[in-house]
């Protein structure tokens, strides 16, 4: 998934669901250009979808919610 948002509000959320990463222990991978935050999930050893990726999944869409944005691809 990619997600534009304002430049401020982009290392805001990264931050929050840092936090949330940290707090179900399993973490996506995210990078940052500037406006845009790529977000990838995946778990190396299962052969699927884990509990936990639709957990983190479920946490990030409850998180975007909070902030302005518009997804501008799917990855």
């Amino acid at each position: 998934m990619m997600v534009l948002f304002c430049r401020e509000k982009a290392w805001k959320f990264m931050n929050e669901i840092y936090e949330q990463n940290e707090l179900i222990n399993h973490h996506c991978k995210y990078t940052n250009d500037y406006t845009k935050v790529k977000i990838k999930m995946y778990t190396h050893t299962a052969k699927g979808v884990t509990e936990k990726d639709i957990t983190l999944a479920t946490i990030i869409d409850k998180t975007l919610q909070k902030y302005d944005h518009k997804v501008i691809g799917d990855t």
